[in-house]
């Protein structure tokens, strides 16, 4: 599973990090990246991306690293609103999801 952070600001207690499988955190910036590694630990692997190109980094490393070909986009408007005005980021991203409680 990925989580992707612009703070970095992750709970070490929760459960996604304990349970499913080897986790990555694709963090937003270098201070993301400290506070998540510091958070985490050996739970999760932690991936740089930059700012400025948040996410064609992403989905590239994604696509070459880990070989996704399809991705399902959970979360917050501010996540998936780039990838949605985005040709090529919405070419990767299937199913782009609004979840809210009823």
């Amino acid at each position: 599973m990925t989580t992707i952070t612009a703070t970095g600001i992750l709970d070490p207690d929760w459960k996604f990090w304990h349970h499913g499988g080897e986790k990555l955190v694709l963090a937003v910036g270098s201070r993301a990246v400290e506070k998540a590694g510091k958070a985490l630990g050996d739970l999760a692997t932690i991936q740089g991306v930059p700012q400025d190109a948040t996410w064609p980094v992403a989905l590239d490393f994604l696509s070459d690293v880990y070989k996704v070909r399809r991705l399902m986009v959970e979360g917050g408007g501010a996540g998936r609103t780039p990838i949605t005005c985005d040709d090529a980021a919405l070419g990767r991203a299937r199913a782009p999801s609004l979840n809210a409680l009823p």
